[in-house]
């Protein structure tokens, strides 16, 4: 019953931008629906390949699941997209599971030797 309600409202989706769209993977990964999450981020990479803010999302994804290195990766990627990233990813909790990683302390603070 659950699965064909969640079909049923995949039909009906309509998003005005990438951003809301965004806003609505972010509530589904908060839900825990992961690969509802995913699919809606590859969605939106698919069609604007250089949103930062989902190669930060897809990162939040990972870390929740621990896909260490693709979360590294994605993260990075946001970071090079814009930098202000790094700051956002310095005090989200979503990236607990992160912090005795020492790849991500590199990536999060480059300046510290």
């Amino acid at each position: 019953m659950i699965t064909c309600k969640r079909q049923l409202e995949k039909t009906t989706l309509a998003f005005a931008t990438h951003e809301e769209h965004f806003d609505f993977a972010i509530a589904q990964l908060n839900n825990g629906n992961y690969e509802e999450a995913r699919e809606h981020f590859e969605k939106i990479l698919s069609q604007s390949p250089d949103a930062d803010f989902v190669f930060y999302g897809m990162a939040l994804l990972n870390a929740v699941t621990g896909q260490t290195q693709d979360c590294l990766a994605n993260l990075a990627r946001a970071i090079e997209l814009n930098p202000k990233n790094r700051l956002q990813a310095r005090v989200d909790n979503d990236f607990q599971s992160m912090v005795d990683d020492p790849r991500f302390t590199e990536l999060l603070y480059p300046e510290i030797p």
